[in-house]
């Protein structure tokens, strides 16, 4: 059986910033931006960056697989969370030039 994000990493997302809204799906708001990191049933990490409007409407702008979670040490986890933050606030600020 796979574990979750939550008992794999969940500590650590929480002291980074991020929200559990269930085991397998946390969020990090940013302005009208949110950073989502899932897990899927295949053991592949979701990482998206959705945009949302004033009606409450999401939408998917950028997004990246990544295969293997469970295979991950907490710095490897950890970096590939900080490194894809990184690259989004860059896009946020591009998109909103």
């Amino acid at each position: 059986m796979k574990k979750s994000i939550n008992i794999l990493f969940g500590n650590d997302l929480k002291d980074l910033g991020y929200k559990m809204s269930t085991v397998n799906h946390f969020e990090k708001k940013y302005k009208n931006y949110i950073y989502c990191i899932d897990r899927d049933i295949s053991d592949f990490l979701l990482l998206r960056l959705l945009v949302s409007n004033s009606f409450g409407e999401t939408k998917c702008i950028e997004s990246k697989f990544i295969p293997d979670l469970s295979t991950y040490s907490i710095n490897e986890f950890l970096n590939i969370i900080n490194e894809t933050e990184n690259a989004y606030s860059t896009l946020i600020k591009e998109i909103s030039k």
